[in-house]
């Protein structure tokens, strides 16, 4: 069992990350629409964040479930990235057709399974 402000600690960072995630969408969608580079480096900061916060919980000794969980949200989160890298560069090519039908069809469903994945094991978070 883990102590209270170890519990609190996760709680807070998992919670950071719904957040950071939000963020890189943000960014990511603000690029798309206005095409503005400094979207480009708010999406970078709150992709190396999340990065930091993941490592952060894993120093924190979650239980196995809770790493499977942050492991699952890493795979998605890198899925995600990946689209989004292909998504700029169409952009910056002004490949308007292809990047839009990409935002539709993978962006925006991968983008939303991490949080997804957060919310749907909020009775977890709650109980370790």
């Amino acid at each position: 069992m883990l102590a209270f402000s170890q519990k609190e600690e996760i709680i807070r960072r998992i919670t950071m990350e719904e957040t950071t995630i939000s963020e890189r969408q943000k960014y990511a969608r603000g690029y798309v629409i206005v095409g503005d580079g400094s979207y480009l480096t708010g999406y970078s900061k709150a992709n190396d964040r999340y990065k930091e916060l993941t490592a952060e919980l894993f120093r924190l000794g979650m239980t196995s479930e809770g790493q499977k969980l942050v492991t699952e949200m890493n795979e998605l989160h890198t899925q995600h990235e990946e689209i989004i890298d292909r998504v700029v560069a169409l952009k910056q090519q002004n490949k308007v057709e292809e990047y839009t039908r990409l935002v539709r069809d993978e962006c925006t469903p991968v983008g939303e399974l991490p949080r997804n994945l957060l919310l749907s094991n909020r009775s977890y978070w709650n109980k370790i």
